[in-house]
């Protein structure tokens, strides 16, 4: 079985007719599932406010107000948990008996009734069931379904889980898509893009960078096109040799692969970026709305031709980079980082992948250079003073 068959699964979902059916379909079904599931959250988002609203200010409720509002908030809660589980192939069809265990109690509260329409004590225990997040971490393993007590904790999870199912999409290789578009940029990186919708303007003959309406690709591209991508830097005799070991370890797998082509899945306000450059990985995924709530970006890197010490002050440079433009859940395990950003508006979020294009232009190749952690310290604070004026990210 082919990878992407593993991953996506066997079944295609019936609405895709069978001159549709193939993984450019599915992709498509994935990621407007995934938008769903963010309008769904993003309504369940606004009930919760208004009767917490009510709730603080001592509001009257009205008895159908709260009927109403319990059964609108079931409903786009189930709603994002279908989606979540089409996205995932059904990875996570436990959370509807959590969601039955809720409602289930909220029901139970309705059994005491009161005549007082100033919040009553069981209107205030059903607001316990739904208001609170409980869930601290929700990239963190911390965040699982067992944590899961109120509506919050269960649309914050659904949209975490549906965000690395999302990310997970670069896993596909290159070789198993079809239907992709070369863009022409000027820059020395072969990327192809699979529009998810509204990423690309028209149909056009040559893909240049004016016809990308993605967003977030779009700010991505500009910090790529605005660098002077470096040429090889200067290396050691004792980096030359240490990179030359290091190659030795690396399979023909490996090898191969390191020259395989750069892709994208984009719509307008979402892009998923695999980027090879070199012995260099990275992914960047990205989703940049109206909606702050629903923003993130994500960002994985490994690899190196360098001994580990050499790639080791390059993942320094990268994650204090990644700091100074607001990356609060960074991880780090060897050469690998694995960084999160999230709930940023807009007009932010278009200035921080405008860094991370820079950025990967700029780290093309130096782990060679890093012979000693002076040189490191040098490249951060000259990216720091060249690329990331003071209040701009």
């Amino acid at each position: 079985m082919k990878l992407w068959q593993k991953f996506f699964g066997k079944k295609v979902d019936p609405a895709i007719n069978s001159e549709e059916r193939g993984k450019n379909a599915v992709f498509k079904k994935k990621y407007q599932s995934f938008k769903a599931l963010l309008a769904s959250n993003a309504l369940v988002r606004e009930v919760m406010a208004d009767m917490k609203e009510k709730a603080t200010n001592n509001s009257p409720f009205e008895q159908e107000y709260v009927n109403q509002n319990i059964a609108t908030l079931v409903h786009e809660v189930k709603n994002s948990i279908s989606n979540l589980n089409f996205i995932s192939n059904n990875k996570y069809e436990a959370i509807h008996e959590t969601l039955k265990d809720i409602n289930a109690k909220i029901e139970n509260s309705f059994q005491v009734s009161s005549a007082d329409k100033q919040l009553p004590p069981p209107l205030e225990n059903i607001l316990q069931m739904i208001i609170p997040l409980n869930s601290v971490n929700q990239e963190g393993q911390k965040f699982s379904l067992d944590s899961c007590e109120t509506v919050h904790d269960i649309i914050s999870f659904c949209q975490a889980k549906a965000r690395q199912e999302m990310f997970r999409l670069t896993e596909i290789p290159f070789k198993e898509l079809n239907n992709t578009k070369k863009l022409v940029a000027g820059i020395p990186l072969q990327f192809h893009l699979i529009d998810l919708g509204g990423g690309i303007e028209g149909n056009p003959k040559y893909l240049y960078p004016e016809h990308i309406s993605s967003f977030p690709l779009r700010a991505f591209l500009q910090g790529l096109i605005k660098m002077k991508w470096p040429e090889p830097p200067p290396v050691d005799v004792g980096g030359f040799f240490g990179m030359m070991g290091h190659t030795l370890t690396i399979s023909e797998e490996e090898i191969l692969q390191s020259g395989e082509n750069s892709f994208a899945f984009i719509s307008d306000e979402y892009m998923n970026c695999s980027i090879r450059l070199g012995y260099h990985f990275s992914s960047v995924e990205a989703y940049a709305g109206n909606n702050p709530e629903d923003n993130h970006i994500r960002i994985f890197f490994k690899g190196g031709g360098a001994v580990i010490e050499r790639r080791m002050r390059r993942v320094r440079l990268i994650t204090e980079i990644l700091k100074s433009i607001g990356f609060g859940t960074i991880k780090v395990n060897e050469d690998v980082i694995d960084a999160l950003t999230t709930e940023h508006d807009k007009h932010a979020m278009g200035k921080k992948l405008e860094v991370l294009g820079k950025l990967t232009a700029y780290t093309k190749q130096q782990d060679m250079a890093m012979y000693n952690d002076a040189i490191a310290d040098f490249y951060i604070k000259e990216f720091l003073n060249q690329h990331l004026p003071a209040g701009e990210v």
